[in-house]
């Protein structure tokens, strides 16, 4: 894909973004932070689209709600236990401009429970910077800017044993197989928290942390 890239965001011309989160009732203190994030852009988003996974169906399904309402150019996934990075818009912004990408993925800094940063907990430093190959795919965290039209073609499946790989695994596979440009960049965009409340996405989990 990736049609009329350069004139689609360079100059400045329709860099519109919507952050798109699933979140889970008694998060609200992690969701204020990861929102924070957002509004300390270097370029702010246009618009947000926070979807409460109220029945505990999982991160996916909840997500594609969410994505199916964004009616920007550009879609920002972000879960509400991460935060961005002040360049994390700009810079992939800057990327899709410059390669006519429809998906640009970032790389992120792990953070522990106590807030210091934990490079060793890296689950898969050998995918940094890697280019998406749909011939011998590889799994990135779902922390990415999509083309809404792109990502507006494919839809999260719900979770089963195989937890958030198979989550983000399977709709990047979805995109891949439409023809979406995907462009990996080594960039530390953004702050993934591990923090003991993390689900994985899993609508069992969720159950167990958020009764």
């Amino acid at each position: 894909m990736g049609r009329g890239g350069q004139e689609q965001v360079g100059g400045g011309v329709n860099r519109d973004v919507t952050i798109v989160t699933p979140t889970l009732p008694g998060r609200a203190d992690v969701l204020q932070r990861a929102i924070r994030s957002c509004l300390t852009q270097e370029e702010p988003p246009r618009a947000f689209a926070i979807e409460v996974d109220a029945d505990r169906e999982g991160s996916g399904p909840t997500r594609t709600r969410a994505l199916r309402r964004v009616a920007t150019t550009w879609t920002a996934f972000l879960d509400d236990d991460d935060e961005l990075r002040p360049v994390h818009l700009r810079r992939l912004l800057d990327v899709a401009a410059e390669t006519g990408a429809d998906v640009v993925a970032p790389w992120f800094t792990i953070l522990g429970p106590d807030g210091r940063k934990r490079l060793d907990w890296d689950p898969f430093p050998q995918h940094r910077g890697r280019q998406y190959d749909l011939a011998d795919p590889h799994i990135f965290p779902i922390t990415c800017l999509v083309r809404t039209e792109v990502a507006q073609l494919g839809e999260f499946p719900a979770h089963h044993v195989d937890g958030w790989g198979g989550d983000d695994f399977a709709y990047w596979m979805q995109l891949a197989r439409a023809g979406a440009r995907i462009v990996n960049i080594e960039d530390r965009t953004w702050w993934w928290w591990h923090h003991g409340r993390n689900t994985s996405g899993l609508a069992r989990k969720a159950e167990a942390l958020y009764r």
